[in-house]
């Protein structure tokens, strides 16, 4: 019986093998191998590609790597498109939990006092430490990945504890959302935003603008900041009319010199990181989205925050009417991380238009509805820290009260700034009442030193001075510039900065629009694009003269 078997068995497969074998079926087998190899490709390497350039970029080793983690996916239904929604969910994970990293290797080494064998011991208690922290980690990784394998990409979250975690990671953000750009088969799928949400626990949001910072636009090289530093002092400052109409100096060398080594010093140390301004009611901020600051720590370190729908005026004064500070806290705020640049131009108004520049790189986060503001217990309630800059600025003037400077307009502008607690109504209010003192305690020594020596208010950071109110006008009862002209008249310091002193003619704080607005607030993007585009440009100019 097995020996009939046998022999039948070899029979069958002789005959399909010579079926095979046949000139035309081999065509037909290499056919079915190239579409099988094909539909591999097509299924796998966009997917592989992902996880190595977004997670493995520049680490040696980085396509076998994401092959295994591209293995661990499942199959999810052998469908594309799921397969590879589910890597970049992968990705986004990793980019906002970042995977536990083993104790450095010196750890290891003994301190003073120690011998080699405490020394294991304790490095041995590190990476068991590490061992299950990565442990947790890649549980949380399966869980979330298996919340995404029975619901719908709209329905995974990835929980964050504030927005420094999301800008901590902005390179690795905007490399991943060049990695979709590059690659033909997400055209359809949106590669400018995560497929997933995120939650921020906690964060602050301020109806502020932030503007670019000089080391930014600089590329965090200080180089181009101190040569045009040296280039600005190293010029005389322009000749006013004298009595007699002739030109004559503005002041004495050495006076000139202390005023433009301050002015310029204070200019580039308020724009090194970037300072804010506040949202007008204005045309430059007319139209389009409504985009409010949304910070954790520091105004730096914070995205542009993004209404999907449309938000009324009164909504949005409503909400900060909330507190009697410049920042509200929140909690529990959803949204889709965005790559700035990708929002039409036309839905962003004249002010806040550095959103859309590529060279910025700015990431937004687009939310739906109003997050809840904080709460909690003793300990959270007091947890409420989100410095910035409070400032306010005066242009250095000729005798008539005009600009000294009618080009390159940057090198008469002279900020005073304070760096405070914007969410804390106590300590913004001490620093804001130091920040006036050290400003008239200035401008008085100026004036002293410099006959000549004209200075007009422009703005602050809670006053425009274009013509419009605050979109949500700064919390107290008065502004900046109110608070400082009460202070020349109760304090006797200040004495000759009030009406009838020796000082006061030389001293304007009307808060009036000056010059159609140039220098307000709202109008500072416009002067500071033209100061980066200068140093830029210098310092290019002076490499290939170097060059040269």
């Amino acid at each position: 019986m097995l020996d009939w078997m046998s022999a039948e068995l070899t029979l069958v497969v002789g005959s399909i093998k010579q079926l095979l074998d046949a000139p035309g079926a081999q065509a037909v087998k290499w056919l079915l191998g190239a579409f099988a190899l094909y539909f591999a490709i097509r299924l796998v390497y966009p997917t592989w590609r992902i996880l190595a350039l977004s997670l493995y970029r520049g680490l040696p080793w980085s396509w076998p790597r994401s092959l295994v983690d591209l293995l661990k996916l499942g199959w999810l239904g052998i469908s594309r498109e799921k397969w590879y929604q589910a890597a970049r969910l992968r990705v986004e994970w990793e980019l906002l939990q970042r995977r536990p990293e083993p104790p450095p290797r010196h750890l290891a080494l003994p301190v003073a006092g120690e011998g080699l064998t405490e020394a294991a011991k304790r490095y041995d208690e590190k990476r068991k430490e590490y061992a299950e922290q990565l442990k947790n980690w890649k549980q949380k990784l399966a869980q979330h990945l298996g919340n995404f394998a029975h619901a719908d990409g709209d329905n995974v979250v990835i929980p964050v504890k504030n927005c420094s975690q999301i800008y901590a990671r902005a390179d690795e953000i905007r490399n991943y959302f060049g990695v979709l750009a590059t690659d033909r088969s997400t055209q359809m799928r949106g590669s400018d935003r995560f497929v997933s949400q995120v939650c921020v626990e906690h964060g602050f949001i301020a109806p502020l603008h932030l503007v670019s910072g000089l080391l930014a636009e600089c590329e965090d090289d200080w180089e181009p900041v101190i040569k045009d530093y040296g280039r600005r002092i190293a010029q005389p400052m322009p000749a006013v009319s004298g009595l007699d109409g002739a030109p004559t100096a503005f002041g004495e060398r050495e006076a000139e010199y202390r005023l433009q080594r301050l002015q310029t010093f204070l200019f580039d140390c308020w724009l090194l990181w970037g300072p804010s301004i506040p949202i007008c009611t204005c045309e430059a901020w007319h139209g389009g989205r409504s985009i409010l600051q949304f910070g954790f720590g520091d105004e730096n370190n914070s995205l542009a925050l993004i209404f999907a729908k449309p938000v009324s005026r009164d909504e949005l004064q409503r909400f900060f009417a909330s507190d009697r500070v410049h920042a509200v806290k929140v909690t529990g705020v959803v949204g889709y991380i965005n790559w700035g640049p990708s929002v039409p131009s036309n839905e962003v108004n004249q002010a806040q238009q550095s959103l859309c520049k590529p060279e910025e790189g700015r990431l937004a986060l687009q939310i739906v509805d109003w997050p809840w503001l904080a709460a909690g217990d003793r300990t959270e309630g007091y947890a409420r820290y989100y410095s910035a800059y409070l400032w306010l600025m005066f242009v250095i003037c000729r005798p008539n009260f005009e600009p000294l400077y009618s080009e390159r307009t940057w090198r008469g502008v002279l900020p005073f700034f304070e760096h405070t607690n914007i969410a804390e109504a106590q300590t913004l209010s001490t620093l804001r009442h130091q920040l006036l003192l050290k400003t008239l305690m200035t401008i008085k020594d100026l004036l002293h030193d410099l006959p000549r020596l004209h200075l007009r208010f422009v703005c602050a950071i809670d006053d425009s001075c274009c013509g419009s109110a605050l979109l949500c006008p700064a919390p107290g009862d008065a502004s900046i510039r109110a608070l400082l002209q009460q202070l020349i008249d109760s304090e006797g310091a200040f004495s000759e900065l009030r009406a009838g002193g020796t000082l006061a003619p030389r001293l304007c704080l009307d808060g009036a629009v000056w010059r159609d607005g140039e220098y307000s607030s709202c109008h500072l993007p416009d002067l500071l694009s033209a100061y980066y585009a200068h140093v830029n440009y210098a310092d290019s100019l002076g490499s290939a003269n170097q060059h040269a």
